[in-house]
């Protein structure tokens, strides 16, 4: 995701959209479930057409965060949230 750039607005928060033109109609896929250490999740962009027989397509939004965020500490999980809600 780091050779795509986030779609700014000003006055507003960042985000990516997948596909897209920037994305050259991949998109985001995302493999792991683990809450306790992000780094051990995993995420790519590929083509529709490409994408495994078993995989799951879900439409809509989605939030990723940092992952080194402490959502115990209740100002790290807040200051993720508001840029998702604005």
């Amino acid at each position: 995701m780091s050779s795509t750039y986030d779609t700014h607005v000003e006055g507003e928060v960042q985000y990516q959209k997948f596909p897209s033109e920037p994305s050259k109609g991949r998109i985001l896929c995302i493999k792991g479930r683990d809450a306790h250490d992000g780094s051990w999740n995993s995420y790519a962009l590929a083509w529709p057409g490409f994408l495994p027989k078993n995989a799951t397509v879900l439409e809509g939004l989605t939030f990723v965060s940092y992952n080194h965020y402490n959502y115990d500490n209740i100002w790290h999980g807040l200051s993720s949230l508001v840029p998702f809600v604005a």
